[in-house]
Protein backbone atom coordinates (compact mmCIF):
# COMPACT_ATOMS: atom_id res chain seq x y z
CA UNK A 1 0.00 0.00 0.00
CA UNK A 2 1.36 3.51 -0.88
CA UNK A 3 2.18 5.97 1.90
CA UNK A 4 -0.83 8.07 0.73
CA UNK A 5 -3.38 5.43 0.83
CA UNK A 6 -2.54 4.39 4.18
CA UNK A 7 -2.49 8.24 5.49
CA UNK A 8 -6.11 8.49 3.73
CA UNK A 9 -7.88 4.90 5.31
CA UNK A 10 -5.67 5.84 8.81
CA UNK A 11 -7.72 9.30 8.64
CA UNK A 12 -10.69 7.44 7.86
CA UNK A 13 -10.58 5.45 10.71
CA UNK A 14 -9.94 7.65 13.14
CA UNK A 15 -12.11 9.90 11.95
CA UNK A 16 -14.93 6.88 12.14
CA UNK A 17 -14.25 6.46 15.35
CA UNK A 18 -14.93 9.56 16.44
CA UNK A 19 -17.83 9.91 15.22
CA UNK A 20 -18.85 6.79 17.14
CA UNK A 21 -18.07 8.42 20.27
CA UNK A 22 -20.01 11.30 19.08
CA UNK A 23 -17.75 14.13 19.33
CA UNK A 24 -16.75 16.80 17.14
CA UNK A 25 -12.74 16.94 16.03
CA UNK A 26 -12.85 20.05 18.69
CA UNK A 27 -14.31 17.99 21.38
CA UNK A 28 -12.34 14.72 20.40
CA UNK A 29 -8.95 16.62 20.50
CA UNK A 30 -9.40 17.84 23.69
CA UNK A 31 -10.13 14.80 25.02
CA UNK A 32 -6.85 13.14 23.46
CA UNK A 33 -4.49 15.97 24.86
CA UNK A 34 -4.17 16.87 21.01
CA UNK A 35 -4.14 19.89 18.95
CA UNK A 36 -7.04 20.11 16.57
CA UNK A 37 -5.90 21.23 13.64
CA UNK A 38 -3.70 17.92 13.98
CA UNK A 39 -6.90 15.70 14.45
CA UNK A 40 -8.14 17.70 11.42
CA UNK A 41 -5.03 17.00 9.42
CA UNK A 42 -4.90 13.43 10.40
CA UNK A 43 -8.63 12.93 9.19
CA UNK A 44 -8.18 14.40 6.08
CA UNK A 45 -5.26 12.14 5.35
CA UNK A 46 -2.75 14.79 5.24
CA UNK A 47 -0.41 14.16 8.62
CA UNK A 48 0.46 10.93 10.00
CA UNK A 49 0.82 11.26 14.42
CA UNK A 50 3.44 9.89 16.02
CA UNK A 51 3.52 7.13 18.01
CA UNK A 52 2.21 8.22 20.73
CA UNK A 53 0.11 10.38 20.01
CA UNK A 54 -1.56 7.04 18.52
CA UNK A 55 -1.24 5.78 21.96
CA UNK A 56 -2.93 8.92 23.24
CA UNK A 57 -5.82 8.47 20.92
CA UNK A 58 -6.12 4.67 21.28
CA UNK A 59 -5.85 4.99 25.11
CA UNK A 60 -9.26 7.51 24.98
CA UNK A 61 -10.92 5.15 22.60
CA UNK A 62 -9.59 2.16 24.97
CA UNK A 63 -8.81 0.30 22.21
CA UNK A 64 -5.32 -1.22 21.86
CA UNK A 65 -2.44 0.63 19.36
CA UNK A 66 -2.77 -2.46 17.26
CA UNK A 67 -6.58 -2.20 16.79
CA UNK A 68 -6.06 1.84 15.81
CA UNK A 69 -4.08 0.03 12.88
CA UNK A 70 -6.27 -2.91 11.82
CA UNK A 71 -8.23 -2.46 8.55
Amino acid sequence: MELENFKILFGKKIRSLRKREGMNSEEFAEECKIGKATIERIEQGKFLPRIDTCLMIANFLNITLSELFQD
